[in-house]
């Protein structure tokens, strides 16, 4: 097995771990909130995302960028410094934006969620907001075993505190909120206590790169938006036309799906890495051949999620969340363009192709949105799930299979050229 697997296996194992010990949550939020509690529970969390996919700027992906334009300048205490500094401006700028939206609209915005459900969900939102930013900064310093660290403590921990909450004391949406803020502190605290420990507690302010670092995730930012409200979008669209139960069933399809993307998403953070230390055209054919091996796995996950839906969904959520299980089969094709989506991100990025990647997930966002809004009140459920196939079954991976292609070519021609 090669160095660059067995890290993806400790990155995906912990990530594993997270998610395994998360299915208690799962089952504990789908008994004790019932259908219509998880879905105000999902539909809150919804919207804190989506503000937090909106706000972040992708700051994150773009100093992947930044490092192969200025290697020399980014240190370890100015990535921390500078990345905290943004995060929390950009906290700030959300939260702000939020508050003007529920005043203007009286709370129309946020249809069917109470004041004190949305401040509780937005609570988390700079946790959340670190956490676009922090697994790049870890990732490029080769320091993925503190975010692997942080996945076990935090989530063990965090999964006691919710069952406490929500089982236990019966604190309903609000204690599942709340639980989930303690859960994610842990989770970042965590890994960001022994980094900044490991940097003597020192940061910096990288003033001359603010700029560009800001311009390089502006640039890249449309597709970043578009790519994470791919999900988002269906789940609100869902939630405006259909009763708060259906929304419940169709987002946990969506999240079970979301299981077998550990994989690629581990496999994201051992490519930003390697990469980081060579260039895009050079690294390119270890990184194929890692898809490669990646995709294999997914396929043969795909394939027992299949199998065995029909058993485990409902004895893990409980017989009334049957209706997930063809939701969830359904949904499974999407996996092949999610997961190209993902482990080309590195390739995108440092090539620094802003403007086509803009393009290919602007256009599946139009198609997602569109369609959804269209499908959903005329098929329900049904229509939202054919929407979402066939974007990221045929059209993205279309796409991205010629990206694909040319990668290679452009390989070719470097080792060609220096063969020459």
């Amino acid at each position: 097995m090669s160095s660059s697997f067995r890290h993806i296996v400790a990155v995906a194992t912990a990530r594993g771990y997270g998610t395994l010990v998360s299915m208690i949550t799962l089952i504990v939020s789908a008994r004790y909130l019932g259908p219509e509690g998880r879905g105000i529970f999902v539909a809150a969390i919804a919207w804190m995302s989506t503000f937090c996919t909106v706000f972040h700027f992708s700051v994150g992906p773009a100093l992947q960028y930044r490092i192969q334009q200025n290697r020399g300048a980014y240190t370890p205490q100015a990535m921390m410094g500078t990345l905290l500094g943004l995060g929390l401006i950009a906290s700030l700028l959300a939260w702000t934006i939020a508050t003007i939206g529920f005043a203007l609209t009286n709370g129309e915005m946020f249809k069917g969620l109470s004041i004190e459900v949305l401040v509780l969900a937005f609570a988390t939102l700079p946790l959340l907001m670190w956490d676009q930013y922090a697994p790049n900064i870890y990732a490029s310093l080769a320091r993925m075993n503190l975010v692997n660290r942080a996945q076990y403590i935090g989530r063990t921990l965090g999964v006691i505190v919710f069952v406490v909450l929500v089982a236990w004391l019966q604190f309903g949406v609000e204690g599942a909120l709340i639980a989930m803020f303690i859960t994610q502190a842990i989770v970042v605290l965590s890994a960001l206590i022994p980094m900044m420990h490991s940097i003597k507690w020192k940061l910096a302010w990288l003033s001359e790169e603010v700029k560009p670092l800001l311009a390089a995730g502006i640039k890249l930012h449309p597709a970043s938006v578009s790519a994470l409200l791919l999900d988002q979008s269906s789940i609100l669209i869902a939630n405006h036309f259909l009763a708060k139960a259906e929304v419940g069933f169709f987002q946990l399809a969506l999240q079970l799906v979301g299981l077998v993307l550990i994989l690629p998403q581990s496999t994201l953070m051992i490519l930003y890495g390697d990469m980081a230390k060579s260039d895009p055209a050079r690294y390119w054919p270890h990184q194929r051949r890692l898809i490669l091996r990646v995709m294999g796995f997914i396929l043969l996950l795909a394939l027992a999620g299949w199998l065995l839906a029909p058993y485990l969904i409902p004895l893990v959520a409980g017989e009334k969340f049957r209706p997930s299980v063809p939701m969830f089969t359904a949904l499974l094709p999407s996996l092949l363009g999610l997961s190209l989506s993902i482990m080309l991100t590195p390739q995108w990025l440092g090539r620094g192709l802003f403007m086509l990647s803009n393009t290919v997930t602007f256009m599946a966002l139009l198609v997602v949105v569109a369609g959804t809004f269209w499908a959903v009140p005329r098929y329900g459920v049904d229509g939202a799930i054919n929407v979402r196939v066939a974007v990221y079954a045929v059209i993205l991976p279309v796409a991205h299979l010629l990206f694909w292609r040319w990668c290679s070519r452009q390989s070719n021609n470097l080792f060609a050229s220096a063969a020459g």
